[in-house]
């Protein structure tokens, strides 16, 4: 049996909620990417609010907050084969029980804690890479990272600009947050991206800043690459 689902993370707790207590799956498929096979029968999962908060608990109470965190971080790594390894990740953890967290090395769990370190890092990242410019009172950036960090920064903006309304444009998904008195993850459509490019002078500022804060005698190309990768720079108005 395969359960096929929406591509969200409510929808997968939704999955290993039927899977754990149910009836026992093979696998837990996107509904969009689903290749239909006479050998292998299917069943769509509703996503369940009410399911998913008892998953939540249920793992949290038979393992550990930070398996949560993991299963929730590599989820967010996009990763092609990310329910395939949350699912081996989750039925070792409840067959070993509270000792899971020392399986660092196991071939179910070490794939998992990999992915989980490069979103956190790229999540990391762009708490301190994230420039907006000012459209008509609303803030805006442009971001365009491998992972999908915006639901994991999303709280950490709109707990610093708690007056402000922005919105952070993940371009690589073209999805964005959204806040205005509160966070919501929504669709963005590219045309009103497009209406956002009228900027003002912040792009301007930002350069001025970053020129006279430069010192020329110390300029490192190599160490600035370090602290600032190559990868973000489109992203940074100073370059």
């Amino acid at each position: 049996m395969h359960y096929i689902y929406d591509d969200t993370f409510d929808g997968f707790l939704s999955c290993y909620y039927e899977h754990y207590f149910i009836t026992p799956c093979e696998g837990i498929f996107k509904k969009e990417i689903y290749q239909m096979s006479l050998l292998n029968s299917f069943k769509e999962i509703t996503t369940n609010q009410v399911l998913v908060d008892k998953m939540y608990e249920f793992i949290k109470t038979k393992l550990s907050t930070e398996i949560v965190i993991n299963i929730y971080y590599c989820f967010q790594s996009d990763d092609l084969r990310k329910e395939e390894l949350l699912l081996n990740y989750l039925n070792l953890g409840f067959e070993i029980g509270k000792d899971f967290d020392r399986y660092h090395t196991h071939d179910d769990v070490l794939p998992v804690l990999k992915l989980v370190s490069k979103v956190k890092r790229e999540s990391h990242r762009y708490k301190g890479f994230v420039r907006f410019t000012d459209y008509k009172g609303t803030l805006y950036s442009e971001i365009h990272p491998t992972y999908n960090v915006l639901p994991i920064i999303g709280e950490h903006f709109a707990d610093r600009f708690k007056s402000e309304n922005f919105i952070i444009h993940d371009k690589n998904r073209n999805i964005a947050i959204v806040s205005h008195r509160g966070n919501v993850l929504c669709d963005f459509q590219e045309e009103v991206a497009q209406n956002l490019k009228e900027y003002d002078g912040y792009e301007s500022l930002w350069r001025a800043y970053f020129n006279t804060m430069a010192i020329e005698e110390r300029k490192s190309e190599k160490r600035q690459q370090r602290f600032v990768p190559l990868k973000y720079r489109k992203d940074l108005l100073e370059f």
